[in-house]
């Protein structure tokens, strides 16, 4: 019968214990790499072919604090229902914000809360009150096209394009200078405010568009806009509290735009740079013009800096079968629009990283590509889109074409002219997280290089402990 002394049992212990401390520090880290690979919820489940339509309108109507109130915006036509059109969106805590765009004359506000009145009906609710509305009022809100919220502090940044009936130059207002103003959603509160100087942002040319958020360290450092009428990547230094800007070819409408067909009739919005998303560990951003179909990816390395040279760090990603309008990271694909058949289409990121030679985002091309929805009238020229903390992709159907065209139908008894639908995709957003995160297959990989040591360091700490 061997025999240990004191001292021996001591070490024998300690061998125990470390070898047990190794194998948890091993099984920790492999979760924490699975569940971003993973998604929560999982990526990776079956998502659903169907989805539903939560909003259905024949025209946009408002909250109004009394129906005189109604009546005299009618009557002064600062409210023409059938200028009425809601494009961005975000969720959040289940509350769904929109944007009721002031392309034209009549629109009594820019920015919303949907709310649902007891006669069931759902209408729009100026965020954060009618008076933040008025237009020629430069303090106010003036055409609200976009606006992000970071999940992770309750904050909407909005942004604001300053100009108002863009889209008719009779009547075209360039009131005030463009502005990002953050609002804390919990107390409906202004916190912030950031004035672009003409020469970022020109008063009387500019349509500040599509919007996403740059985490640094925590916090949102960086915010990237796209200028759609004088293309360029409008990008806001939320730390120097300065802006500055980047124009290439790729942000322009190409010279041969492509329209989109509605019902046999070519149009084309004439639009350049529109949709951007951001992946989830804030490397690249993407975007695309509306008259275009190739994506591009530039690295945010050359965003945040204002002498880089831009072009040389753009690069084609692929071609999309069709126009675009507005995209969405999630934590593992990038969602985009389809114009032209009505479609939202769904980008594998992750998989054509891992076809990569060096596994890295920065050479991945647009190859795993699905439909996730498709349909001709719910998702008439599908628009922009938000992922909730639910796993719930979310999509506006203005059918904006048609409505540019004068072809939808806004009498009272008229159809269902504009939607908002929700699917469900098992992800959440680019923003869910308050760190930035390293790239998942970067994750997946190291996991892979430490599962042996881990294997090796619990069999060795094992061996001596028995040989002791």
């Amino acid at each position: 019968m061997r025999r240990f002394e004191k001292g021996s049992i001591s070490v024998i212990a300690q061998k125990v214990a470390m070898q047990f401390v190794l194998v948890l520090i091993c099984a920790l880290y492999l979760v924490h790499v699975h569940g971003r690979t993973q998604g929560l919820p999982n990526s990776n489940r079956p998502i659903p072919p169907n989805f539903e339509v939560v909003y259905g309108w024949t025209r946009i109507d408002y909250d109004w604090t009394s129906p005189a109130m109604k009546e005299n915006y009618i009557n002064t036509g600062k409210y023409i229902p059938e200028n009425n059109g809601m494009t961005g969106i975000k969720v959040y805590k289940g509350d769904v914000y929109v944007t009721t765009s002031r392309f034209f004359d009549g629109v009594p506000a820019s920015l919303d809360k949907i709310v649902t009145k007891d006669d069931g009906t759902s209408v729009m609710q100026p965020f954060p009150d009618w008076d933040s509305h008025t237009i020629g009022d430069c303090n106010s809100l003036q055409f609200v096209q976009s606006m992000e919220i970071d999940p992770n502090t309750g904050l909407m940044w909005a942004v604001d394009v300053g100009r108002s009936a863009i889209f008719k130059p009779s009547a075209t207002r360039n009131s005030c200078p463009a502005k990002i103003v953050v609002y804390d959603l919990e107390t409906k509160r202004e916190v912030s405010r950031y004035i672009f100087p003409p020469e970022v942002v020109a008063r009387n040319t500019s349509f500040l568009n599509d919007v996403v958020l740059h985490y640094v360290d925590g916090t949102v450092a960086y915010v990237y806009i796209t200028d759609s009428l004088d293309p360029a990547i409008v990008v806001f230094d939320v730390r120097k509290n300065q802006s500055y800007r980047f124009e290439d070819p790729a942000t322009m409408a190409p010279q041969k735009g492509l329209p989109v067909d509605i019902d046999g009739t070519p149009f084309d919005p004439k639009l350049g740079i529109n949709g951007i998303a951001m992946s989830p560990d804030f490397r690249y951003l993407y975007f695309s013009a509306v008259a275009g179909l190739t994506l591009y990816q530039v690295p945010t390395d050359a965003l945040r800096d204002p002498a880089s040279n831009i072009s040389s760090a753009i690069r084609a990603v692929g071609v999309k079968p069709t126009q675009s309008d507005g995209m969405v990271y999630g934590q593992h694909n990038l969602y985009y629009t389809g114009l032209n058949d009505s479609t939202v289409l769904r980008w594998d990121v992750v998989n054509d990283i891992t076809k990569t030679p060096s596994r890295s985002e920065g050479e991945a091309t647009l190859k795993s590509v699905n439909t996730l929805l498709k349909d001709a009238k719910k998702l008439a020229w599908p628009d922009t889109m938000a992922i909730d903390e639910q796993g719930y992709l979310w999509v506006t159907a203005p059918d904006a074409g048609r409505w540019f065209l004068g072809r939808l139908d806004f009498s009272p008894s008229g159809p269902i002219n504009m939607r908002i639908v929700r699917t469900y995709i098992g992800e959440l957003s680019y923003l869910h997280q308050k760190k930035p995160i390293a790239n998942a297959v970067s994750r997946v990989t190291s996991g892979l290089v430490l599962l042996p040591f881990c294997i090796f360091a619990s069999l060795y700490t094992g061996a001596l402990t028995v040989h002791h």
